[in-house]
């Protein structure tokens, strides 16, 4: 049997010893830097997604941040919602 696949917040949990309390996501739309078009094998100028996260601790205190860049062709979001009968 391999390993257990483990959600990313566990492993900055571990990583950082403190306990996410909170994340904040932010989504905003890019163009693609010189610099990270290289790494991503894209064109300068490449419309992308760029996503921030924020994890916070039980007292307010941000202690880590993650930035993720995604060309548009490469990412995605599907969502259902449905009504409650409350």
């Amino acid at each position: 049997m391999g390993r257990q696949p483990r959600v990313i917040s566990s492993l900055i949990e571990a990583r950082c010893g403190r306990c996410i309390d909170e994340i904040q996501q932010g989504v905003q739309a890019v163009l693609v830097s010189e610099e990270i078009a290289d790494r991503l094998m894209v064109d300068k100028g490449t419309a992308a997604l760029e996503i921030v996260r924020r994890y916070i601790d039980s007292a307010g205190e941000t202690f880590e941040v993650s930035i993720s860049v995604h060309p548009a062709e490469r990412f995605s979001v599907s969502m259902r919602l449905k009504r409650s009968d409350a």
